[in-house]
């Protein structure tokens, strides 16, 4: 077996790593684990996020949020997103995040990724409060339902970076 994923070298099969014996043995057990697989693209939107500036560290965690919008709401959803961006420039300038908009094989499927660091002790401002801050009650709430509306459903996931279970 191998002690590190780094000891798989690119370009390199599972016969040539493991031997012809073992690789079968590998394949035999991930057809028995694992049930299916989906698989779902993503772009990178800057301008419906706020990049975040990375201690050199790196973040401690990345919260994943899945956001399935409504069928045909993805202008409205973007248009609501991209003033968050301008809400929270002026009202929160600390919060950031990676927004994606689907790709291939996505449809109406979202992806806001948002790092976080354990050493950070602020809370973020929740989302309807920073546009309302920014923009006033009345139109705080106008973009704060577009966003709501627009949404069917959400997830979210979080990944903790753990370097030391790597090499």
């Amino acid at each position: 077996m191998m002690d590190a994923f780094a000891d798989l070298k690119p370009g390199a099969n599972w016969v040539d790593t493991f031997g012809a014996k073992e690789s079968a043995e590998l394949s035999r057990m991930i057809a028995e684990s694992v049930a299916g697989g989906q698989v779902q693209t993503f772009n990178v939107r800057r301008d419906l996020g706020r990049q975040p500036s990375l201690t050199p560290r790196g973040a401690d965690a990345f919260m994943t949020i899945l956001i399935t919008v409504k069928q045909n709401s993805g202008p409205a959803y973007e248009e609501a997103l991209a003033k968050l961006v301008e809400a929270s420039a002026k009202v929160a300038p600390d919060v950031r995040w990676v927004a994606y908009s689907p790709g291939m094989s996505s449809s109406n499927l979202y992806r806001v990724v948002v790092p976080i660091d354990w050493e950070d002790e602020s809370v973020a401002m929740p989302i309807p409060e920073r546009y309302t801050k920014a923009f006033g009650e009345k139109e705080g709430a106008k973009w704060a339902q577009q966003l709501s509306g627009a949404t069917e459903k959400i997830e979210t996931m979080m990944t903790i970076n753990r370097p030391d279970l790597s090499s």
